[in-house]
């Protein structure tokens, strides 16, 4: 697979930014100086594969939440893949619609690699380089390979650390290194686990002692909360207690004071004045009780006649009600006056009442009637207004009316615009269409000599086009399938090379080493110390034998055998002392002489199969040649390529034949549009002939020229039309209200004459010089009100000062006779 687009839409300083690695190219440099973010592209790939960074630096422009990555992948058989990468937890791939995709659709593109393996193999920055090197520095090549080839980089450094850590933990020698004590502290604690562990039966009995100590707690919490909510009302009643106490002697002082009644804001004003008040009351009480006591003394020195005693209530009454009638008779001066002045004012509005005045001094003229007349008098003045406003509107709604019937008559005959319209709209709706057929043109002669250069530069071809269409060729799945036979053929060929080199490698590696042990010294096996010891033993049954069964010592006698069976066991004893206190040496040796003997028979495996490759390879190449009749094939690689390559030149030449047919189709959809503008104008009543032109902008301008000249006309008819209609109901509904008003005027002089007959006034005087008089009448009727009233009170005054002569009349006559 390849990147054919890597888009970043929104991420690091990027913006809507795409990079295309298009052509036929399987490598692609992106250069750039320094921040011109070439890192920030890399880890927008990463992002996009695996996800972006929950903690990404990247968001220094736009959000978190707002970074997008796009691309679009092509695979080897030509199919493409189009994802949207942004950042998030989970569902964050999507495909340029916006419709969520699978993370596992990228399973093909990645083949298995993870976000570590991407980093160590493919995401390469200054400082995994400098590390890299580093390790080059100090390491072994053949790690550096290895580790290379299966993705770790830093193998020798972890070679150390891995012999560092078991060396740490083990030691044929040692028995007090970490992985004993391990052991032995795992032992422990398996013990103190069984020890430990809960038998069902107490598990049992203490589930059950916890639920019951769980029902307690609850109830103990439940009584808790209950006595916490008492004594919290016990509380609050406690401190309630003085103020209810307080509460009642209020309510008790209120209901002393429950007949007093409620004052105002400004009581205490008027309380301050009132007793000021009272103060000066008190003060004349006491010189009225000076002056009382006084005039009591005086009395006192009077004879008093018994006569009079006997009418002193009778007398003490008299006082008062002169003072009253003293008062009356002076009141009755000031009115005797005003009603002088009042009949002066009425003679002087009667006289100018005119006819009037004999309704207005009759019983008639009520106010009931007066106000009839002044209501008429004030509608007719609306009416009048309303007349005139309506006769205004009814010779303006006329005059409207004859212009535009005017205006139309002078507009004449309307063309209908629908034929130069659709002929508009038709030549609008194919766009520039001349420069389209340039366009057209010039594609057309660039795709032939597209496919002609196209055609040329193909490989192993020196037929035409058509030729190279019928060709039969071998399908893609059997190109991908020779092209995956001789990979792993190719493959297992390396493999078994890399298998030999390795073999040999570790022959070569395995005999330096056997060689540097060697030169340090010989090196004891268990087998030397077995043949010692058969040596020992073999002296020993001889010794037992000349011993207990009396069979010949051999050479030397018993001595000799005695001697020979001491060294024996001295040999014995040394090569056994000698492999343990170089246990690491002896077991170095064998396991390089194991190692070297497992390198030899990987050696002769990896021959073998290179041979077998060699075979497969023969019988792969001879199949893969039958395919291509008439073709000498390339590897399918090459192949796969140069039917790309077929397709581009067919493609190339179903461009050019596509261009083509536009072409013509363009053409003729040129002339039936200018055709059609011709018709169009010649119903218009301007014909003119477009036949010989050859572009379409002047038929689509004559069109439009005469198209808003029609529409222009079409468009006022129209408008005079609403307006004649419109000017017709405004003389209908002006005629309309002058009908009203005429008729509510002649209501209103039915009315009128009714009113003003019932009063005696003249129906012919006008309805403001009534309403004038009318109220001149209110006056009138105002004043001689004033003067009914004033009378009354004088006769009033003049009854009761006889009254009172009469009754003091009779008094005086018994107490002075």
């Amino acid at each position: 697979m390849r990147f054919a687009e890597l888009n970043l839409i929104a991420y690091g300083p990027f913006t809507d930014r795409t990079l295309r690695f298009t052509g036929p190219c399987d490598f692609h440099v992106i250069y750039g100086p320094n921040e011109a973010g070439k890192s920030t592209a890399l880890r927008a790939v990463r992002g996009l594969l695996f996800g972006i960074d929950e903690r990404t630096r990247d968001d220094h422009v736009h959000d978190k939440r707002a970074l997008r990555i796009g691309a679009v992948i092509e695979y080897g058989d030509g199919e493409r893949l189009a994802v949207v990468r942004r950042k998030g937890r989970k569902n964050t791939l999507a495909n340029p619609d916006g419709a969520p995709v699978a993370d596992g659709a990228l399973a093909r593109v990645l083949g298995g690699v993870t976000a570590e393996l991407f980093d160590q193999m493919y995401g390469l920055d200054h400082a995994k380089l400098v590390a890299g090197g580093e390790a080059l520095a100090g390491g072994g090549l053949a790690d550096l390979l290895f580790g290379a080839g299966i993705g770790l980089g830093d193998l020798p450094k972890l070679l150390r650390r891995l012999r560092e850590q078991a060396d740490a933990l083990f030691s044929p020698r040692a028995t007090a290194r970490p992985l004993a004590r391990a052991i032995a502290a795992c032992r422990q604690a398996d013990k103190r686990i069984r020890d430990a562990a809960l038998k069902p039966q107490a598990y049992a009995d203490a589930a059950r002692r916890r639920d019951a100590a769980a029902a307690e707690l609850s109830a103990a919490q439940a009584a808790r909360t209950a006595a916490a909510r008492d004594r919290e009302r016990a509380r609050t009643l406690r401190r309630a207690v003085p103020l209810v106490a307080e509460l009642r002697e209020i309510e008790a002082e209120l209901a002393d004071l429950a007949g007093v009644p409620d004052v105002s804001d400004e009581a205490a004003a008027e309380r301050r004045e009132l007793q000021a008040a009272l103060r000066e009351r008190t003060r004349q009480r006491e010189r009225f009780a000076a002056d009382r006591e006084r005039k009591a003394a005086e009395r006192d020195g009077i004879a008093v006649d018994p006569a009079v005693r006997a009418e002193a209530r009778a007398i003490a009454e008299f006082a008062r009600r002169a003072a009253a009638v003293a008062q009356a008779l002076a009141d009755r001066g000031k009115l005797a006056g005003e009603v002088a002045s009042l009949r002066r004012e009425l003679d002087a509005s009667l006289a100018d009442l005119g006819q009037l005045r004999a309704a207005a001094e009759s019983e008639r003229f009520d106010a009931p009637a007066r106000e009839q007349i002044r209501a008429l008098a004030d509608e007719f003045a609306r009416l009048t207004e309303r007349r005139e406003q309506a006769a205004r509107e009814l010779d303006e709604a006329r005059r409207a009316l004859a212009d535009t019937e005017r205006a139309r008559a002078e507009l004449g005959e309307v063309v209908d615009p629908v034929p130069l319209r659709r002929a508009h709209e038709d030549a609008l709706r194919a766009g520039d269409v001349d420069a389209r057929i340039a366009e057209a043109e010039r594609r057309a002669a660039e795709t032939a000599r597209a496919r002609d250069r196209a055609l040329a530069e193909l490989p192993h071809w020196a037929g035409d086009v058509a030729a190279l269409a019928a060709l039969a060729v071998v399908d893609a799945d059997t190109i991908a399938a020779f092209g995956d036979r001789f990979d792993r053929i190719a493959a297992a060929e390396q493999e078994a090379r890399e298998a030999a080199r390795r073999a040999r490698a570790a022959i070569d590696e395995a005999g330096a080493e056997l060689r540097a042990l060697a030169a340090d010294g010989p090196v004891p096996t268990a087998a030397d110390v077995g043949e010692a010891r058969a040596r020992r033993d073999a002296l020993w049954r001889e010794v037992r034998a000349a011993w207990l069964d009396g069979a010949p010592a051999g050479a030397g006698g018993p001595e000799a055998l005695a001697e020979r069976f001491a060294a024996a066991v001295r040999d014995a004893d040394h090569v056994a002392d000698a492999l343990r206190s170089d246990a690491e040496r002896a077991g170095r040796r064998a396991a390089l002489e194991a190692a070297r003997a497992a390198a030899e028979v990987r050696l002769e495996r990896a021959e073998a199969d290179l041979a077998a490759c060699e075979r497969r390879r023969a019988e792969a190449d001879a199949e893969w040649r039958a395919l291509w009749e008439g073709l000498d094939p390339r590897p399918p690689a090459e192949m796969r390529r140069w039917l790309q390559r077929r397709a581009e030149v067919l493609a190339a030449d179903g461009a050019a034949r596509d261009a083509e047919r536009a072409l013509r189709e363009l053409c003729d959809r040129r002339d039936a549009l200018r055709d059609a503008c011709a018709g169009a104008l010649a119903s218009a009543g301007e014909p003119v002939d477009l036949a010989g032109a050859g572009a379409l902008d002047d038929a689509r301008a004559r069109v439009a020229d005469a198209l808003a000249r029609a529409e222009a006309r079409a468009q006022r008819r129209r408008e005079l039309d609403r307006d004649l209609e419109a000017a017709a109901r405004r003389v209908a509904d002006a005629e309309r209200r002058a009908a009203d008003v005429a008729g509510a005027v002649g209501d209103w002089q039915a009315r009128w004459a009714a009113a003003t007959e019932a009063v005696g006034v003249d129906a012919g005087q006008k309805p403001e010089v009534v309403a004038a008089l009318i109220d001149r009448v209110r006056e009138v009727v105002g004043r001689r009100q004033a003067i009914d009233e004033r009378q009354r009170r004088i006769a009033g005054i003049d009854r009761d000062a006889r009254a009172f002569a009469a009754e003091f009349a009779v008094v005086a006559a018994r107490v002075a006779p």
